[in-house]
């Protein structure tokens, strides 16, 4: 959080993130809708369906064409009809939700990275010699590419010394400074 504050960005990231809330949000509630819809439209076949052999069951047991048990077998395999669709309903929605987490991770692998490695890289000083040098960095936010937050930023330190960045203020921010 102190990069934001110390560049005022505190505004940006909070419309950002509000934005991917609400987004976040709208997508929950489509997913919500859906397998709500499902499940009502499952419960309605279930009973539907039982109702129906119920129904025209006992005309036919009545009528002298069924007996009783069969009735009741007939009612047994309805309930066990309806309760593999009630289970379908539960597998299609996970389904529908592994589909969209799949899909996700999809656009992440096929993300672009910004940063390049070098074409020739220079290799670590054998021993590690334990010094940090900084020669001329430039740093840019993404969403402001053309002012930088950073310009022609260089400085060394030496094995076994610390150094810190200090900001008195927002605004004005001070150089590197030795602790």
């Amino acid at each position: 959080m102190r990069t934001l504050q110390a560049f005022t960005n505190e505004r940006l990231v909070t419309e950002r993130f509000s934005a991917a809330v609400e987004t976040a949000f709208s997508a929950a509630r489509a997913s919500v809708f859906a397998r709500s819809f499902l499940t009502f439209f499952a419960i309605f076949t279930i009973f539907t369906s039982v109702v129906a052999v119920l129904w025209i069951g006992s005309y036919d047991v009545l009528s002298g064409a069924i007996s009783p048990g069969t009735l009741g077998q007939f009612l047994f395999y309805a309930v066990l009809a309806a309760g593999a669709l009630g289970a379908l309903s539960e597998v299609w929605g996970e389904l529908s939700q592994a589909a969209g987490a799949a899909e996700r991770l999809t656009e992440l692998l096929a993300e672009e990275p910004t940063v390049t490695a070098p074409l020739s890289p220079l290799s670590m000083p054998e021993p590690a010699r334990g010094a940090i040098e900084f020669r001329d960095v430039c740093f840019a936010y993404p969403v402001r590419p053309g002012q930088s937050a950073l310009h022609g930023l260089s400085f060394s330190i030496a094995p076994g010394r610390r150094w810190r960045s200090s900001a008195r203020r927002v605004r004005a921010k001070a150089p590197c400074s030795r602790c």
